[in-house]
């Protein structure tokens, strides 16, 4: 409730003095048995909660207890999170064994997240030595369990013929049916190959609106994409006060490109189309 998701918070308290209070009642009611607190304590001590991550110390081996508690008490979630904070938080040789098991358990329970973990894991090497051919054998199980996720990254995985023969064809066929099924990523490589002219061709009016198809659902990179598309007038009109709104969505999205980093900055410094902060 504090958090503000119910009541407004407060104002006789700080943020500081509410983090504070609300992680002690997670605990009690976790430490009562509660499914829902463990879980939100775990991302809060984990470092995962966006809404107090600047105001609670990250206590990784806490983290580790609670996931690992509601783990035990039969949540899937709680299953492939463990095995992301034991990857990618403590990430000892032994911790990405463990997380690779745990991942593993996970998806033959059905877990597509876990499968989409385990292929891009053995992809950038975070369970070993990079394993393109294991990584594919994930994305397909995941593609043609009709995730989205799966698709795009076997068709990519197609394309570029990482882990499997090369294929191009087959590759954008999965990258269409992944767009069509709502992926934004897949959107978002739709809009760069006929940027580039690749496989399909070259169109950036075609190009601009697969990008801001991809932006409208929350890609990141879609929205750099459109920022970028429309500070330059490719493929649409330029527009500088809707290229400044797409970069600061984009940066809010998690997008780190020095460009659009630097762009933002600079507008909130001068006033340029937003107020000066």
């Amino acid at each position: 409730l504090y958090g503000g998701e119910s009541l407004p918070s407060p104002t006789s308290r700080s943020r500081e003095d509410m983090a504070r209070h609300a992680v002690a009642w997670l605990e009690e009611d976790s430490d009562s048995g509660s499914l829902t607190s463990t879980l939100k304590l775990a991302d809060i001590l984990s470092g995962a909660d966006d809404q107090v991550s600047d105001l609670i110390a990250v206590d990784v081996a806490a983290a580790e207890k609670r996931y690992a508690l509601a783990a035990d008490a039969g949540s899937g979630i709680a299953v492939v999170k463990l095995a992301l904070l034991l990857r990618d938080k403590i990430s000892t040789p032994e911790a990405r064994e463990r997380a690779s098991g745990l991942l593993r358990k996970a998806a033959d329970s059905g877990s597509g997240e876990a499968l989409l973990e385990l292929g891009k894991g053995y992809r950038d090497g975070l369970y070993g030595n990079p394993d393109p051919v294991e990584a594919v054998t994930f994305y397909r199980r995941a593609a043609e369990g009709g995730l989205t996720g799966g698709m795009v990254l076997l068709g990519k995985a197609y394309m570029a013929g990482e882990g499997v023969a090369a294929d191009p064809k087959v590759g954008l066929d999965w990258v269409r049916r992944a767009a069509d099924g709502g992926n934004g990523a897949a959107k978002v490589e739709l809009g760069v190959l006929h940027h580039k002219g690749i496989m399909v061709p070259q169109d950036d009016k075609l190009a601009f609106d697969w990008f801001l198809a991809g932006a409208k659902i929350g890609n990141g990179s879609g929205m750099a994409a459109v920022s970028r598309a429309m500070a330059r007038g490719v493929g649409v009109e330029r527009n500088e006060t809707e290229s400044l709104f797409w970069a600061i969505r984009a940066v809010d999205a998690g997008v780190r490109a020095p460009d659009l980093l630097s762009r933002v900055g600079r507008a909130y410094a001068t006033g340029e189309k937003i107020p000066q902060n």
